[in-house]
């Protein structure tokens, strides 16, 4: 018992599909973007603790860190680190409350185990015959692959979950979203597994209607931008920022907002009443 105690690792708790994610997907073909992602992973690390902010904290004070210090912190260079942040900013993988980044996924991909607790989690891996029958049952839930994260050295742990569960509850109501979903954006999705799990977790708490409107505020907001368009996803959509979407304020709408097929569609509808051919 003596090796046992209570020094903490972090981990992240990542789905086998993360990198998936149409976000780091297109982040993945720019420039650096590789580099960037490696960046994103270090901020999360900067702001554990911390209340996902990526702050100092100086006694009672609260002091955001400079890009500069956040070059110092990770080894990145600053044009490299302005570049980042804005996108992530654009894409909604960091806020700014006030002057404070703020990164959600500080909170929500991480968790924490003691030294203690890994050690014991290799002893009965090592040792399976003599684990009770219930550990041995609760240690074939997952796969785990560990990185090192502690000191210089880093270590990580991605967490897949391999137990697949599918409730058919709300299978009509999903296949009308993702059916709305297409019509909205002229895309092709289908109603695959992951879509299925997406949706029955978000139809347990939100109504049908909540989703729709979901859909239609970012697709007034995306549609007409060549980058974000690209996010109108099922991942994007119903996925972790779900919440976020659904209650931020809709932002005023501006010229470059219009599309050309409203307007002819208004056209259209103010010579119709006019009379007009």
């Amino acid at each position: 018992m003596g090796k046992y105690n209570k020094e903490k690792y972090y981990y992240f708790m990542l789905k086998s599909n993360f990198f998936d994610n149409d976000v780091l997907k297109y982040l993945q073909k720019q420039p650096n973007g590789y580099e960037m992602i490696i960046l994103y992973f270090k901020l999360i690390f900067m702001a554990i603790n911390k209340e996902g902010k990526l702050i100092k904290k100086i006694g009672k004070k609260t002091i955001p860190y400079t890009i500069e210090e956040i070059s110092a912190e990770t080894g990145h260079k600053e044009t490299i680190i302005y570049k980042a942040v804005e996108y992530f900013l654009e894409t909604n993988m960091i806020e700014k409350q006030k002057d404070i980044l703020y990164i959600e996924d500080a909170l929500t991909l991480t968790n924490q185990v003691s030294e203690g607790a890994m050690y014991m989690r290799g002893y009965r891996n090592k040792n399976p015959d003599k684990c009770k029958p219930k550990c041995k049952e609760k240690s074939n839930l997952n796969s785990k692959v560990y990185i090192d994260n502690r000191k210089n050295n880093n270590k990580l742990e991605l967490i897949i979950n391999n137990k697949k569960e599918i409730d058919n509850k709300y299978l009509k109501e999903s296949n009308d979203i993702i059916a709305y979903l297409n019509f909205k954006t002229n895309s092709n999705f289908i109603l695959i597994d992951e879509y299925k799990i997406l949706l029955n977790n978000l139809l347990k708490k939100h109504s049908y209607n909540d989703i729709k409107g979901v859909i239609d505020k970012k697709v007034r907001e995306w549609i007409n931008d060549p980058k974000m368009k690209n996010f109108l996803t099922p991942e994007t959509l119903f996925g972790i920022k779900f919440e976020r979407y659904l209650h931020q304020k809709e932002k005023t709408r501006t010229i470059r907002d219009i599309s050309m097929a409203e307007i002819q569609k208004a056209k259209e509808e103010r010579n119709s009443q006019n009379g007009f051919n």
